[in-house]
């Protein structure tokens, strides 16, 4: 008895574990029969939505194109019209001078032939005549310029030129940054922090007009000895700094006594301003308001007066009040910072792909305070390093 009740209690077991895995497998079934169904729908949404954009976006530039015709349109007809006005003032003045000239040439005439006359009894009958004095009316003065240069007018519509050219591209990059949000399929929200940060995203790089407009307002920053932490070590050129030994330095208080810390020597209050950096394994890098804390713990946040993101064991991230952790995949080797004091914000972009990143908007500070690029790291093996200006080239990738 002992004997069969074992074999039956050996004979259940791998019944009950196999209809647990049935179970389970049947549950992951329908998970992912489920979740196919939901990308299947979310793929036609997104053609519909994509579809309907672009029917939106084709009949906003259509309209603005009109506008833009219709503007040049009453340019042109207003410089017609001035002409015309012009030329009619000066033909009837011209009829007006060429009457006056018959009438002196005739006066002229007339007092000649009576200068020559030997016929006194003539001479005295015609003489009170001929020889009235000019008024001031029969002659009037006619201002004319002898100049009609177009120059004025091109140098208006060159100007209206350059600010619709700048403002567009301006605006371009707002669009590029909503439509890479707004169309990101494939950025799901997983249960878990690791499935994001090893989720494979791929975003669309700027069009290369875009990053020209963006790699225009390149700024020279160099790194302030005075403000670096003590386990930091700055270059002697000031463009590159790495983690490691402490060192005995003068406190100040502009200097970062517990993070591993340092900012710029050239701070930002208008503008536009882009730099890049060939970041290390762990960096924090960002700007900072001139207001913001540097002793003690900080938590590097835009409520403490920092707009960063953040590289540090496997985890990257962008710094707001909660972190919202960015996938791996986007992992920039070079990463561009793009500061827009009027606008309030802070851009960051992977130079390799020029792919856009994250965006800080509605920036405190204020007004007139100074922003300045901030750059931490914690790596001793490998310097942070600020590129040079003249190397922000556009980098071979291909446009859509």
């Amino acid at each position: 008895f002992s004997y069969s009740r074992n074999v039956l209690s050996v004979s259940v077991s791998p019944q009950k574990q196999l209809g647990a895995t049935q179970t389970q497998t049947q549950q992951r079934l329908q998970e992912r029969e489920k979740e196919l169904q939901e990308l299947r729908q979310a793929v036609e949404s997104l053609r519909s939505s994509a579809h309907t954009a672009v029917q939106d976006t084709d009949r906003i530039f259509t309209e603005l194109i009109r506008f833009i015709e219709r503007t040049r349109s009453e340019v042109t007809q207003l410089i017609r019209a001035q002409e015309r006005a012009a030329v009619s003032q000066a033909e009837g003045l011209l009829e007006q001078l060429e009457k006056e000239i018959t009438e002196l040439k005739r006066r002229d005439s007339e007092l000649n032939q009576l200068s020559h006359t030997e016929d006194h009894i003539h001479f005295l009958q015609n003489f009170q005549s001929v020889c009235v004095p000019l008024g001031a009316g029969d002659s009037p003065s006619i201002p004319v310029s002898p100049h009609f240069s177009p120059e004025a007018v091109r140098r208006a519509v060159s100007g209206l030129k350059e600010r619709l050219e700048d403002l567009c591209k301006k605006e371009s990059i707002k669009i590029s940054t909503t439509v890479t949000e707004v169309y990101s399929l494939l950025t799901p929200e997983p249960g878990s922090r690791a499935e994001l940060l090893h989720y494979p995203v791929k975003r669309v790089p700027l069009p290369k007009s875009q990053w020209q407009w963006l790699c225009s307002a390149a700024a020279v920053v160099t790194l302030d000895p005075d403000t670096a932490h003590c386990e930091l070590s700055l270059s002697e050129d000031g463009k590159r700094v790495r983690w490691g030994q402490r060192k005995s330095l003068s406190d100040n208080p502009h200097r970062f006594d517990l993070y591993p810390c340092v900012v710029s020597r050239e701070a930002f209050t208008s503008r536009r301003h882009y730099w890049e950096v060939e970041v290390n394994r762990y960096w924090r890098i960002g700007v900072t308001r001139e207001s913001a804390e540097r002793k003690g713990w900080i938590s590097s946040s835009p409520q403490q007066g920092y707009w960063c993101l953040d590289s540090y064991l496997s985890v990257f991230s962008a710094l707001t009040a909660p972190v919202i952790p960015l996938p791996l995949s986007l992992w920039p080797r070079k990463l561009g910072v793009c500061v827009d004091i009027e606008e309030r914000k802070v851009s960051f972009y992977t130079v390799e792909s020029r792919a856009h990143l994250y965006t800080f908007t509605d920036m405190v500070f204020a007004q007139g305070e100074k922003i300045y690029p901030v750059f931490c790291t914690e790596d001793s093996d490998k310097d942070l390093e600020l590129l040079p200006a003249v190397s922000l080239e556009i980098n071979p990738v291909t446009d859509s």
